[in-house]
């Protein structure tokens, strides 16, 4: 009778812990479709969704992979994540570069990203691995270090709400005032939060890369607060396109040694 309390306690542990992911990938899947509130516009707080993309990356690519695209071009790239086995690049001649957050270097590291190269620096959330998000050729070269399937679309940090209207379309509305309420919306939301880890989720304008939004049409802006975020965007002139700086479906990493240690094998400054 004891081994059978102890096998029927287990059980009871094994289905509570699958209720509880149950309920975490409901809840996911709830932020990221909620009905439209005023013009489209959707929010989340980016650090929820950490601990979900944690422990469930198997399920979030099978999820992610069953998304319907108006996008075909991006429909038409998209591309399995390769086996773990061929991601494995400790073996190789680590190519990543650790740099000081001094003045000089932050100047440095804010000219490669304006020439479509990898940055990580460090935000209020975890570690993000950078890009200029208008250029085609440098998102590539995010989901290419991460293994990110082209499914997931990344979240642009700006400065402030004027460089994300540059982003966002308010102006498809069939009215003018759903178009001022839109707006008002965002920028009532931006004054009250902003800057820091929330992120607001709206209508892209067509200079917004489809990869960025994985072929939604909506993109995905965050204001950081961390000082070396906010320094690297004023001074490459950019919007900064930046998803944890790990192998998609790794620990999110909080420190500069967790993003080499994951990267070592990328063309990558680490702040």
């Amino acid at each position: 009778s004891a081994t059978k309390t102890n096998v029927g306690h287990d059980l009871n542990q094994m289905v509570l812990s699958f209720n509880k992911f149950s309920i975490t990938v409901r809840y996911r899947v709830l932020l990221l479709f909620l009905p439209s509130l005023h013009n489209g516009i959707i929010t989340n707080v980016s650090h929820g969704f950490t601990g979900w993309n944690r422990h469930t990356s198997p399920a979030a690519y099978t999820y992610s992979s069953s998304l319907k695209f108006a996008d075909s071009s991006i429909r038409s790239t998209m591309k399995d994540t390769p086996p773990e086995s061929a991601l494995d690049t400790n073996q190789a001649p680590p190519i990543a570069k650790l740099v000081p957050a001094t003045p000089e270097s932050l100047t440095q590291c804010a000219v490669r990203l304006a020439q479509n190269s990898l940055v990580s620096f460090p935000t209020e959330t975890v570690y993000g691995l950078g890009a200029n998000a208008l250029s085609e050729h440098a998102i590539r070269k995010i989901f290419a270090a991460k293994r990110r399937p082209l499914t997931d679309p990344l979240i642009v940090h700006v400065l402030d709400v004027t460089d994300a209207l540059q982003l966002w379309d308010t102006t498809t509305s069939k009215s003018s005032s759903d178009t001022d309420t839109a707006e008002d919306v965002l920028r009532a939301l931006t004054s009250t939060f902003w800057p820091g880890p929330l992120t607001i989720v709206s209508r892209a304008l067509p200079s917004v890369p489809p990869i960025v939004m994985a072929g939604t049409g909506y993109v995905a802006c965050r204001s950081p607060c961390h000082p070396i975020a906010r320094t690297l965007i004023q001074e490459s002139g950019v919007p900064i396109a930046a998803p944890s700086a790990n192998r998609f479906g790794h620990v999110s990493p909080t420190s500069a040694k967790h993003v080499y240690d994951d990267l070592r094998g990328e063309d990558v400054w680490i702040v």
